[in-house]
């Protein structure tokens, strides 16, 4: 049985526990007070009223003042009615919260603080206090603002990107995207996109075979770049897009999650397809020259060669597989010329056109031009392109352009010797005619007159034949007879031709008339003649010439533009070498012929051609190679007789007694005229110089009824007289006479006024017909 404590002994027990916990108090005290003091935060004990009692020292640090300053301060009394009133709060045994920059009353600072107010009792007499936790979040407001820029930039970026950014969900629909990924979906609105697409497999691959490719790739490899496909919009039209994407994240029932990018290729593709369609042309385009066209690498190594390269050098397109270089197609002797062009160009030189010769499969060489142009890689040779011309057929071309030019320097020779001749041959020919007139037809002397007047009117009509060669004398079509024409040909011809060669005639004397020009159908006669010659002057032979009339139909005829009906048929044949079949269609093509060097220009058959067509004729050629040629030239007949084509003899010649002025500064031919219009009963006043007779006319215009004047004078031409004339008198006709002149035909003197044409020599017949109808009609 236990003992009752004495009193002494419960009076000790007693002191020892007050003892232990006053050491117990003591050492709480301390321990809150070392919390108190070194806490992170700020604290601080008010009272009732407001007031701080105390504060530790990290809360004087934050505020920015002293203990001093702060223990006493009425809280309820500060201007920062956000924090007055969290203090109250605590006061009404509330917690109060203040966050903000807290403006220091004891300190010039400003702090951005979280203050958490409780309220303080003291056992069970109410609220009595309060204490304060203070937090500077200074640094934590510094490392937010960051991080919230930071999200505002990466928020910024990804609005503003201008590539799409997406995320799926689980379901394969959008979950998020930005404006650019909205846009390329087809819609402006993010939230429009967001709430469409539900399954983007299904709704956005115009193909579901790469839809299944993407997800293949993505299984394969967890990501895919630059995946392009094509997508259907909501709108109905379809847009390009390069993806690249990755899974995000996978879930247990197999579906993942896809994150990536997404570009708008459509105006790429647009633009591939374009650029595929402009190389597709480029190399029809290329196909279809006739030129070379090339590209090599910087070594000269062919890279690209068009078809017409193979026909043009001989290779084929096996050979250029296996590798060409563009230098062994030109020569050696040009290939040092060659590289130093290439060289030039690479260098930014301008060089021009080159001109080579080229070598062709087989050995045999050609003329040819480069046109070349060098390709740059990072501003480095990196080869050339260009087009090569063969210049086979041009050099051709030039040798018989200067060919023709010869001729054509001949037609101008020619010109100027028919006027000189022409104006020789007038005073002959005038004078005769005169003479046949005066003396008695059975006189010997007037058998030499006639002689004489035959070979100059014979004479002028050479001087036409040649203006006719040289395409200086305009056509003049009249009822015509052949028979002449191939009689005067078939002695010319026997006169140049050598005897061993046969020439022989069948000409129909009453064959009808045509409508032609006689010196042109000479020239016709007289090429077809030359070109039988060649044919047999090698081993001789013969030559026949023919006329007769017959009857074509219209499947005679080639040219189902003209009539049937009858034609008069001149044919020119030879027993020579013929012609072979496979050239027969080219024979008329100018500037064609088989003859060797210095016996033809190729332009015989088709001026024969153009004249024969220019009459409405038909020209047929019928030949056997080793047997000979025959020319058969149709011309359609006239409905009237032949009496029509000739002038009869004895017809009235018309005579005046109007007074004539006469211009020309050959005194011999403005004798002859002169004789002959005073025998048609004219009066004439007579000058061999054009302004001597300029200044005779301003005094005596109104006695003047009629000028007639040379083209080609000294001092002032026949038609700048006509003009000073006309300007005088406007009433006085003009009639010019020239041997030959450039400048002025019939046709243009009518067009500036000139009443009058006749080229020299004229029968006195035909100048006074023409003075007659000029002053009849100017009464």
């Amino acid at each position: 049985m236990s003992c009752k404590p004495t009193y002494e002994e419960l009076e000790a027990r007693i002191k020892e526990l007050e003892r232990f916990s006053d050491d117990s108090c003591k050492e709480n005290e301390e321990k809150y007070r070392l919390i108190f003091q070194n806490a992170p935060l700020g604290f601080l004990h008010f009272n009732q009223d407001g007031v701080i009692t105390a504060c530790n020292d990290m809360f004087v640090k934050i505020i920015g003042s002293s203990k001093k300053a702060l223990i006493g301060l009425n809280m309820l009394h500060l201007r920062d009615e956000k924090f007055v009133h969290a203090v109250r709060e605590a006061l009404n045994n509330r917690q109060g919260y203040y966050e903000g920059d807290y403006r220091s009353v004891t300190a010039e600072k400003v702090t951005p603080i979280r203050v958490h107010f409780s309220p303080y009792r003291f056992r069970d007499n109410g609220v009595c206090g309060g204490v304060g936790i203070v937090e500077d979040f200074t640094e934590r407001k510094k490392t937010e603002q960051v991080l919230l820029e930071s999200e505002e930039k990466y928020r910024s970026l990804f609005e503003n990107a201008p590539v799409g950014i997406f995320r799926t969900d689980s379901k394969g629909g959008v979950a998020l995207c930005n404006t650019a990924m909205a846009r390329i979906l087809g819609f402006e609105a993010v939230e429009d996109a967001l709430a469409y697409y539900s399954n983007l497999g299904e709704q956005l691959y115009a193909n579901p075979e790469r839809r299944r490719e993407f997800i293949r790739q993505l299984k394969e490899n967890g990501f895919v770049k630059n995946f392009e496909y094509e997508a259907k919009l909501p709108g109905g039209d379809n847009k390009w897009l390069n993806m690249d994407a990755r899974i995000m994240a996978s879930k247990k029932d197999g579906a993942f999650l896809i994150e990536g990018f997404a570009t708008d290729i459509t105006e790429r593709k647009q633009a591939d397809q374009a650029l595929q369609k402009s190389e597709a042309r480029f190399r029809e385009l290329s196909e279809m020259l006739p030129e070379t066209v090339f590209e090599t690498d910087a070594d000269i190594n062919l890279t690209f060669v068009n078809r017409q390269a193979y026909k043009m050098f001989g290779y084929t397109e096996e050979d250029f597989n296996n590798g060409l270089n563009g230098l062994d197609m030109i020569s050696p002797e040009d290939r040092p010329k060659a590289i130093e062009n290439i060289s030039a160009k690479f260098a930014g030189k301008s060089i021009g056109v080159n001109e080579y010769t080229a070598i062709h499969k087989d050995g045999s060489t050609f003329p040819v031009l480069y046109h070349i142009s060098p390709i740059f890689a990072n501003g480095q040779p990196a080869g050339l392109r260009g087009v090569i011309v063969d210049m086979t057929e041009r050099r051709r071309i030039e040798r018989r352009l200067q060919k023709t030019q010869k001729i054509e320097s001949i037609g101008t020779l020619a010109g100027g010797i028919a006027h000189d001749f022409n104006n020789l041959l007038f005073p002959i020919l005038g004078m005769s005619e005169l003479l046949l007139e005066d003396l008695p037809k059975d006189s010997s002397e007037w058998q030499c007159v006639r002689e004489i007047f035959k070979a100059s009117k014979r004479g002028s009509e050479l001087v036409k034949q040649i203006l006719a060669f040289s395409r200086k004398a305009e056509p003049k079509k009249q009822p015509s007879v052949l028979q002449q024409v191939l009689k005067e040909a078939v002695k010319l011809s026997r006169s140049t031709i050598p005897a061993d060669i046969a020439i022989t005639s069948d000409i129909m004397p009453d064959c009808g008339v045509v409508m032609a020009d006689p010196t042109q159908m000479h020239q016709v006669v007289m090429n077809l003649i030359t070109n039988a010659y060649h044919a047999v002057q090698d081993q001789g032979g013969a030559i026949f010439v023919s006329l007769r009339e017959c009857q074509l139909e219209k499947e005679d005829l080639t040219d189902k533009n003209l009539p049937p009906g009858r034609f008069a048929l001149m044919s020119i044949a030879d027993n020579g070498v013929g012609v072979d079949p496979e050239i027969m269609d080219r024979i008329f093509e100018p500037y064609f012929t088989t003859k060797s060097t210095g016996k033809g220009t190729g332009l015989g058959l088709a001026v024969v051609h153009g004249i024969i067509k220019d009459h409405r004729g038909e020209i047929k050629i019928r030949s056997n190679p080793g047997r000979g040629t025959v020319v058969d030239v149709f011309l359609p007949l006239m409905k009237k007789s032949k009496e029509q084509a000739q002038a009869a003899p004895g017809v009235h010649i018309p005579s005046g007694h109007e007074r004539i002025m006469l211009v020309d500064d050959e005194e011999p031919v403005v004798n002859t005229v002169g004789k002959m219009l005073s025998r048609l009963g004219y009066e004439v006043c007579s000058f061999t110089n054009s302004l001597e007779a300029l200044e005779y006319f301003r005094s005596n215009s109104s006695g003047i009824d009629l000028l007639m004047t040379d083209m080609t004078m000294p001092h002032m031409t026949g038609d700048a007289l006509i003009k000073e004339v006309s300007a005088i008198s406007p009433d006085t006709p003009t009639v010019i006479c020239t041997g030959f002149n450039e400048k002025i035909d019939e046709k243009i003197a009518k067009q500036i006024g000139i009443k009058g044409y006749l080229l020299k020599p004229v029968l006195r017949k035909d100048l006074a017909e023409m003075l007659r109808s000029v002053l009849d009609s100017k009464e």
